[in-house]
């Protein structure tokens, strides 16, 4: 997720437009789901086997591909088909294994394949509006689809319980990731500078760095306590919890890529275009 931050937050630096702020949302929402679809998979079934780490290794694969396309395509979708079967692997292996959990692992098999048709189609159809908006609908159906296996009462009685905890520590962890983004990049290209960093630029980074620091402790501060969790509550808190966060990834990338312009205007002596 790290790369594919970085890969995002890059892509849409180099193109500020109302078309690449809608493909920077789409596909920030697409990684979204893929994290989203494993932490909770892995926070509600704690799989340790050989197998299942055979069907991560696809899933790397998949998001690996992901990252290196960059943007919407064939090499892209290929990469989301490859972690939507490796989620069919997993959830298959749960039904086979785990009787308790076959209710559960039903409904997920039936969403994943639903999504890898579409990723087919997409895949097969050469219209790159075709494709954008099956990454959109596959991610926000996402959140819909759990939501109203949730809430139904035949499936609400089967459903497997979430480790919240665990679903909370991989929050935090992709929120820090997005934040660290920006500092990470702006330095990284710093060692192509030349000549000697001015001071206007170790100001800009310690200004930036105050930024993410102070984001990071309202993030963190702002989150109730154990038993008043959002997953703790209701389903439909859960489910906002989870929305909230498909929003934040975006919006904080995007505050890097603000971030990373100012640092490089500052570095190289220049204003700052009317577009940033």
């Amino acid at each position: 997720m790290v790369a594919a931050c970085s890969n995002v937050a890059n892509g849409f630096k180099e193109y500020l437009s109302l078309h690449g702020w809608l493909q920077f949302i789409v596909i920030c929402f697409t990684y979204s789901a893929a994290w989203h679809a494993y932490t909770h998979f892995n926070a509600r079934f704690s799989e340790t086997s050989l197998l299942h780490y055979v069907f991560l290794y696809i899933l790397l694969i998949g998001l690996g591909s992901m990252v290196l396309a960059s943007e919407p395509g064939p090499t892209f979708t290929i990469g989301l088909i490859l972690i939507r079967v490796a989620l069919l692997c997993m959830n298959a292996s749960v039904y086979m294994s785990l009787p308790q959990g076959r209710v559960k692992a039903r409904t997920d098999l039936v969403f994943d394949f639903i999504v890898t048709v579409f990723s087919v189609v997409a895949l097969s159809v050469d219209s790159f509006t075709f494709t954008i908006v099956v990454y959109a609908a596959t991610s926000v159906c996402q959140i819909l689809f759990a939501l109203f296996v949730a809430k139904f009462s035949w499936f609400a009685s089967s459903c497997i319980p979430i480790n919240f905890d665990h679903v909370a520590d991989r929050e935090g962890s992709l929120v820090m990731v997005a934040l660290g983004e920006s500092v990470v990049s702006a330095v990284i290209n710093s060692r192509q500078h030349e000549h000697e960093l001015p001071t206007k630029f170790y100001a800009a980074m310690q200004l930036s760095v105050l930024i993410i620091f102070a984001l990071a402790i309202f993030y963190f501060a702002t989150r109730p306590p154990r038993d008043m969790h959002a997953m703790r509550r209701s389903v439909n808190t859960g489910a906002a919890f989870t929305a909230l966060h498909f929003i934040l990834l975006p919006t904080l990338l995007a505050v890097g890529v603000g971030i990373k312009l100012v640092s490089e205007a500052v570095l190289h002596h220049e204003s700052l275009s009317k577009t940033a």
